[in-house]
C-alpha cells in the first residue's frame, strides 16, 4: 500500500521530470530531510538510484553528536541504495556573518551544495523545507521588517548554479512528516540545539508560533503560508510592471553607472519607482543586502523632488556599496564611486543630513 504522502510527493515533484537525471538530496539526518530521502528513494526504481546523491554537511558544532549525524545519514542512504558524500565544513569564529551562527552555517551549507552540484553536474538539488519552515520564515521576516518580496518567503524552486534548488515538501506540514516516519518505523536524528531559544528561529518555532496557535488561530501556519503565496503573486505582478517600464525609464548604462529619465520615473507609482531602483542594483551587481527601506525611500524622494538643492531633496547621497545618487538636469544618475571618493562624499553627505535632517 502506497502511503498518501508518497502520492502527494510524486504530484509535487513528478518523477518523470527527474528520474534518470542527477539529483542531490541535502540531508542533515533530521526528520524533514530523512523523509525527503525516503520519499525520493521510494519514487526511484533501484536501477535508477545511481543518479541520486545524498550530501551531508558536517559543521562540527556539536562534537560527537555531529559526527553521529553524519554516520547516521550515510547509513540510511546506503540502506536505500543511494551514494552519500559528507562535506567537512567546520565553523570558525571568523565565519560568523553579522554575528549570526545560524546564517554562517547556512552560507557554508549552500556553498557545499553548490560545489557538489557543479562538480557532479546535478540537475536538481533538493532540500527538506516544509510548510512549517515557510511559516517561520514569513513571520521572522515580518517582525524584522520586509517588503512584499520578503513576505513571499521560501520559493519552491530557484536557479542554483547548473541545477534548480527545489523544495518538494514545501506544502507538507511537520506533523505529517513525523506521522510518515512513524508509519515507516524510520528513526531520525534530533538536534537538541534546535530547542535553544537563544537562536532567533528557535524562539519563533517553540515560543511565538505555539503562542499564536493557542491564542490567535490554530491554523496560523496555514495562514502564514497563504500570505506567502499571495505575496509571491503580488511580487510576480510587480516584477512584470517593472520589466514593462524599464525600457522607458532607463536612459543609459555603463559598467559602473546607470541613468534614469526622471520625467518617466514620475509617471510610475512610488512603490514601482523603488522596485525599478532595486532592479538597477540587481542589473549592476551592486550589494543589495545593506539596502533598507530608508535608502529606497531616499531615492524615491529625489525622483519626486523638482530640484536637487538642500532642503527639498537629499543631495547626492552615498548609499551602501559606495553608490552615489545625483540629479543631473532631467536624469537621476546612480554610480559606484572608487573607495577614496566615497569616503569624501559620505562625509559631505553626513554634513548635509545634519543640517537638513535625515530622511524618514
Amino acid at each position: 500500500m502506497i502511503h498518501p504522502l508518497q502520492t502527494r510527493f510524486e504530484l509535487a515533484f513528478p518523477p518523470e521530470e527527474w528520474l534518470g537525471r542527477r539529483v542531490i538530496l541535502a540531508v542533515s539526518g533530521g526528520p524533514d530531510s530523512i523523509a525527503l530521502l525516503r520519499l525520493t528513494a521510494a519514487a526511484s526504481p533501484p536501477k535508477l538510484r545511481e543518479s541520486l546523491l545524498v550530501v551531508h554537511v558536517h559543521h562540527h558544532l556539536r562534537g560527537e553528536d555531529s559526527a553521529a549525524d553524519a554516520q547516521f545519514t550515510q547509513a540510511v542512504a546506503v540502506q536505500q541504495g543511494i551514494s552519500c558524500r559528507v562535506f567537512d565544513c567546520p565553523l570558525e569564529p571568523e565565519d560568523r556573518i553579522h554575528g549570526s551562527l545560524e546564517q554562517a552555517a547556512r552560507e557554508k551549507r549552500y556553498a557545499a551544495l553548490l560545489q557538489a552540484a557543479e562538480t557532479w553536474g546535478a540537475r536538481y538539488v533538493l532540500t527538506g523545507h516544509t510548510a512549517d519552515d515557510q511559516a517561520e520564515t514569513v513571520l521572522f521576516r515580518l517582525v524584522r521588517g520586509c517588503g512584499i518580496r520578503g513576505l513571499a518567503g521560501i520559493p519552491k524552486a530557484r536557479p542554483f548554479g547548473p541545477a534548480a534548488l527545489t523544495r518538494p515538501l514545501l506544502t507538507f506540514f511537520r506533523y505529517e512528516i513525523l506521522d510518515y516516519l512513524k508509519y515507516l518505523n524510520q528513526p531520525y536524528r534530533v538536534d537538541h540545539t534546535n530547542r535553544d531559544a537563544r537562536f532567533r528561529r528557535n524562539a519563533l518555532r517553540h515560543k511565538v508560533l505555539p503562542l499564536l496557535r493557542r491564542h490567535v488561530s490554530q491554523s496560523v501556519v496555514s495562514q502564514l503560508n497563504h500570505l506567502a503565496d499571495l505575496a509571491r503573486e503580488c511580487d510576480d505582478f510587480l516584477r512584470s510592471q517593472v520589466e514593462a517600464a524599464w525600457p522607458r525609464v532607463v536612459a543609459q548604462t555603463t559598467g559602473n553607472s546607470i541613468g534614469f529619465r526622471v520625467t518617466e520615473l514620475r509617471r510610475l507609482h512610488p512603490y514601482l519607482v523603488k522596485e525599478v531602483f532595486r532592479k538597477a542594483w540587481q542589473e549592476q551587481g551592486w550589494p543589495l543586502r545593506e539596502m533598507a527601506y530608508p535608502h529606497w525611500n531616499r531615492l524615491s524622494l529625489m525622483v519626486a523632488s523638482t530640484t536637487s538643492g538642500p532642503g527639498t531633496a537629499p543631495f547626492s547621497p552615498v548609499l551602501p556599496g559606495r553608490i552615489r545618487a545625483r540629479l543631473d538636469e532631467e536624469h537621476l544618475i546612480l554610480e559606484r564611486l572608487p573607495a577614496r571618493d566615497a569616503i569624501v562624499a559620505e562625509q559631505a553627505d553626513a554634513v548635509i543630513d545634519k543640517g537638513v535632517g535625515s530622511p524618514p
